[in-house]
């Protein structure tokens, strides 16, 4: 179980290794293409990954379906495997079995993110999938009345046990979403008393959906209404669990447009359903984007149009003096996570905007898990105005 004593060694250590140098490793996890082997030794080449979470030696990862040939939208590498003379990385499908079902939703249609637990359990958010009627067979009558319907393929929560794959839980978010849903992000935590809740955001909206596994219930909490702009419905709403030693889990979230930081302790969304307590932390000195934690109390972010990876304590002032630069990254971050193993930080980088723009090939599309560290040339960086 990832419990208090990951944390603490996080903690006391910094990114420091907490393991023996014969252990550890923090050479790239690197991978091209997307290439996923499936059980039956079919290959088929999948595209980036855009977040991932690390378990012992193998790393799960969401691959959305920015493009239609993406065909396993959740994997999982083994970060130390060797093949031949040569280290490869292959994905494999997450959970394993048989390929998504669009007639039926069954599987994962579309797996935008992902969280592990301190119970090993991982949660995926499947925002789901909308898929053509199929086309009639040529000799069979149709009923004019009756036209063929598109498959709607809901989102929803998945949640797996990530040593064996086992399905633990599925929660159906239909109910929750509209036309203007976009859900983005997926938070797990627990009460004081030991409860699991997971979180998702749904930018669109302005909503903060609110689920109690014990309960079998969840509510979509409104946000505060001046949290968001006029863009609020085609940006992106992000938010991170920050623990507490005390207890009083915060959640911060903002807008990527919004102007500024809002927190909230996680028992307000338990007990009373409501964001009334939520505050503003502070004014963003620019527009960020929020790309993890260290699953305790700091906050990875970098600016806008800036693939550079900032710092920051929870525990300090939010202000643009406490925010520390911890990683030059040569590529688009777009997930920041913790290695207990090799007791490290990691990036999950990818060319994002050549790949979204088809400048790059899906099977020669790039993803790289990198070590967080700064060269001594990058520690004391010159000065640059943060413009808004």
């Amino acid at each position: 179980m990832r419990g208090l004593l990951g944390w603490c060694l996080l903690v006391a250590v910094g990114i420091v290794l907490a393991v023996d140098d014969v252990d550890k490793d923090l050479s790239p996890v690197e991978w091209v293409g997307g290439l996923t082997v499936d059980s039956d030794g079919d290959k088929h080449y999948n595209g980036v990954a855009t977040r991932a979470q690390i378990f012992g030696r193998e790393a799960f990862v969401t691959i959305p379906k920015l493009k239609p040939d993406v065909k396993y939208t959740c994997c999982k590498l083994n970060m130390t495997k060797e093949i031949g003379k040569e280290t490869e990385h292959i994905l494999t499908p997450f959970p394993p079995g048989k390929l998504p079902d669009p007639e039926t939703c069954e599987g994962l249609q579309s797996a935008v993110d992902l969280v592990i637990d301190h119970f090993n359990t991982i949660w995926v958010l499947d925002v789901g999938a909308i898929y053509p009627p199929k086309v009639p067979h040529p000799h069979h009558i149709e009923d004019p009345s009756r036209p063929a319907q598109p498959v709607i393929c809901p989102p929803k929560i998945v949640a797996y046990d990530a040593e064996s794959g086992k399905k633990l839980h599925e929660i159906n978010l239909l109910k929750f979403v509209g036309p203007m849903s976009r859900l983005q992000f997926i938070i797990s935590d627990y009460s004081s008393k030991g409860s699991p809740y997971v979180y998702v955001t749904d930018a669109g909206t302005k909503k903060l959906i609110v689920w109690d596994v014990d309960a079998n219930e969840g509510t979509a909490v409104p946000l505060p209404e001046n949290c968001g702009t006029e863009f609020t419905p085609r940006d992106v709403l992000y938010a991170v669990l920050v623990r507490k030693s005390k207890g009083n889990n915060k959640i911060y979230f903002t807008y990527r447009s919004g102007e500024s930081m809002w927190s909230i302790e996680t028992k307000y969304l338990q007990e009373e359903r409501s964001m009334d307590k939520a505050e503003i932390v502070a004014e963003k000195p620019a527009k960020m984007i929020i790309l993890g934690t260290d699953d305790w109390n700091c906050i990875y972010f970098r600016y806008e149009n800036n693939p550079d990876i900032y710092k920051w304590d929870s525990d300090a002032r939010f202000m643009k003096e406490e925010f520390t630069l911890v990683h030059k990254s040569k590529m688009i971050p777009t997930h920041v996570m913790p290695d207990y193993d090799n007791g490290c930080m990691r990036v999950l980088e990818c060319p994002l905007v050549e790949y979204l723009q088809n400048k790059i090939e899906t099977s020669k599309s790039y993803n790289s898990l990198t070590t967080m560290c700064l060269s001594e040339k990058d520690i004391h960086p010159p000065e640059e105005p943060i413009k808004k």
